[in-house]
């Protein structure tokens, strides 16, 4: 059973490959939310508080159950497929839903990034606090994930 048309396997390859790389991003921003939205932290945990890990739990267990619900448009066997190959009618709104969910997905990881970055130097571009061993350096600079940093109390880790 061919999985692309021949001559496109290379493009079809990239096309998944590029999916998946953004799916792998974007699933752990959803998963950052969903923490956020369930309070799973270390504190809530030793509190014994497990209302949030339940749920969280829930939905990471039902969510991979998902794309079997897709399974019915890969075609059945191969005479269907040949079929679609042969078709030379092309989906609008296929295409339409790819670049959908491509831009989306971009969007979303490029500012998730945003936030990231932000959270990580309190807004503030250059005045980063990075915790290591408990040594306090008073005026020290560095570097702290690609940003140039100059900190009145940075602590270093070993």
């Amino acid at each position: 059973m061919g999985l692309c048309p021949k001559g496109s396997e290379g493009a079809t390859y990239s096309m998944l490959t590029t999916f998946g790389n953004i799916a792998l991003v974007v699933a752990s921003s959803m998963g950052s939310w969903c923490a956020k939205i369930w309070d799973v932290s270390n504190d809530a945990l030793r509190s014994h508080d497990l209302e949030g890990l339940w749920k969280l739990a829930l939905l990471t267990s039902i969510l991979p159950i998902f794309p079997l619900v897709f399974l019915r448009l890969l075609p059945k066997d191969q005479i269907q497929q040949k079929k679609l190959q042969q078709n030379k009618d092309r989906s609008l709104l296929g295409g339409v839903i790819f670049l959908f969910v491509l831009v989306t997905s971009l969007v979303m990881v490029m500012v998730n990034a945003v936030v990231i970055l932000r959270a990580q130097d309190g807004g503030r571009r250059g005045e980063v606090a990075v915790a290591i061993e408990g040594a306090a350096i008073e005026g020290a600079t560095g570097v702290f994930h690609g940003w140039p940093c100059r900190s009145k109390n940075v602590v270093l880790l070993a």
